[in-house]
């Protein structure tokens, strides 16, 4: 079924501009299989439902296949390359693949924020028997009777926000990444810095890359918090930041900033510098473009890429740097990704914004950096779940089904990038008042939402061989 299933694809990429639909909806309509999902959603709880269509893996497929067979580390067991002892990654025959410390391809399917409390609360106010659970032997039977139900639902790594380091002794261990914040912590000590939700504000929207201090505090931030980890295989790689400003008028923000600020004047300097040797000694803030706003945010970007790098290359040389999540209007500014490409092994992007990945947008991170990428933030809501969800970025829909075949289409779409190596799906439980999780605050699952998921995980591999034979 699967074969035919891919000539009639390949044939079909050919139709597709006559009849004007997605290569996805020309294919399920010729091959005469389940139709597209119509599924209402709503971007934000203050804007109007409309209908999308959604494809699904029956679609897709015809049949739901077979999981395949895995390693310890999640990676294809029938498929052999070179063996580094740690992960990393490689391109094969066009498309990207991360490859396990045992040589075996694998596309990274993680949860992240995978921990025991919820978002402002503790664990305290869970109910008697979870928490007695939860808080078990410091946490290692949770962490043991997790890994076992992420190897149920198809999950493979532990992503940026999770209690890590509860699963690094337990018997049946599962791959993780680290949740450094270089330019956050840094920020923080030269005050700075501000809380906002979900991120670390700045002020001015100014990063103080060009501080002076900065390499010396990356350089002693790696070797705290990066070289414990440098020799475990487990380890996926380091996530350097999280969600930082990336703002189109950053530039005149910084020439206009006070030349004596005590923090920030460095940042203003290194501008002043930067456009007077682009466009002579006599320019002033006037005479800025788009073109050198967007210039400048590269600049400052591949300063923060380069020195934060170097302080991992030192002190970890063995695992994979990530990046720092790029999110927003970044996802279209070329020279921010660009710069990231230049340093970084995988490329990583908060996606939210979105009904699913255009092939387009993601092929212009792909020609950029060509880096392989990640989507490392993005989670799909319920609105059968009783909680609030107006908090927080993210999509709604009415059920937890309709949650699954959110969750599928957007997969579905995202492999059909030869450059994407997986992605931290977020988050694993609910906050208190938004449904965003896999489970509830209770540590149960919602059985929809969660099936729909395991069902995409055994298909992924399927699926990638039918997008690349439709690449043909």
């Amino acid at each position: 079924m699967v074969m035919t299933l891919f000539f009639r694809s390949v044939c079909m990429l050919a139709a597709c501009a006559v009849l004007g639909l997605a290569p996805l909806q020309a294919n399920a309509q010729a091959s005469g299989l389940i139709k597209p999902v119509e599924l209402a959603s709503q971007r934000k709880p203050d804007m109007p439902w409309k209908t999308y269509q959604a494809t699904t893996v029956k679609h897709l497929l015809g049949a739901q296949p077979a999981a395949p067979s895995l390693t310890r580390y999640g990676g294809l067991s029938d498929v052999q390359h070179d063996a580094t002892g740690y992960f990393r990654v490689e391109n094969i025959d066009g498309r990207w693949w991360m490859i396990d410390p045992d040589g075996h391809p694998l596309i990274r399917m993680s949860l992240g924020a995978v921990y025991r409390r919820t978002r402002h609360t503790e664990m305290t106010a869970l109910p008697p028997e979870v928490l007695a659970h939860v808080q078990a032997e410091g946490g290692a039977r949770w962490a043991a009777d997790t890994v076992k139900q992420f190897r149920d639902l198809g999950v493979n790594s532990l992503g940026r926000w999770s209690e890590f380091d509860v699963f690094i002794d337990t018997k049946n261990r599962i791959p993780y990444t680290t949740s450094l914040a270089f330019m956050a912590e840094f920020g923080e000590h030269i005050e700075v810095t501000f809380e906002k939700y979900g991120h670390q504000g700045y002020r001015e929207n100014c990063i103080p890359v060009f501080h002076p201090e900065f390499p010396a505090f990356c350089d002693a931030y790696a070797k705290e918090y990066a070289a414990p980890y440098a020799n475990d295989p487990y380890l996926v790689g380091h996530y350097t930041d999280n969600e930082m400003p990336v703002k189109r008028n950053l530039l005149e923000i910084t020439l206009a900033l006070d030349p004596n600020d005590k923090m920030l004047r460095y940042n203003h300097k290194a501008a002043w510098d930067w456009l007077k040797k682009r466009r002579g000694p006599n320019v002033s803030a006037d005479d800025i473009t788009t073109e050198d706003g967007q210039a400048y945010l590269g600049y400052v970007y591949e300063h923060y890429y380069k020195v934060t790098t170097a302080a991992l290359r030192k002190h970890d040389p063995n695992h994979l740097i990530l990046g720092t999540r790029l999110h927003g209007g970044a996802l279209k500014i070329k020279p921010v990704f660009a710069a990231a490409g230049k340093h970084l092994d995988v490329v990583s992007f908060n996606s939210y914004g979105r009904w699913d990945l255009s092939p387009e947008l993601m092929k212009s991170w792909s020609d950029a950096t060509n880096r392989p990428f990640v989507i490392s933030e993005f989670c799909i809501k319920g609105n059968d779940s009783g909680l609030d969800n107006t908090k927080g970025a993210g999509w709604s829909v009415r059920t937890q089904a309709e949650r699954g075949v959110w969750y599928q289409n957007f997969i579905i779409n995202l492999l059909q990038s030869p450059n994407c190596v997986g992605w931290d799906y977020f988050k694993y439980r609910d906050d208190l008042d938004v449904n965003k999780g896999v489970l509830t605050t209770d540590f149960k699952p919602h059985p929809e939402f969660y099936q729909a998921m395991k069902q995409m995980h055994e298909a992924v591999y399927d699926v990638v061989k039918h997008h690349d034979a439709c690449c043909q």
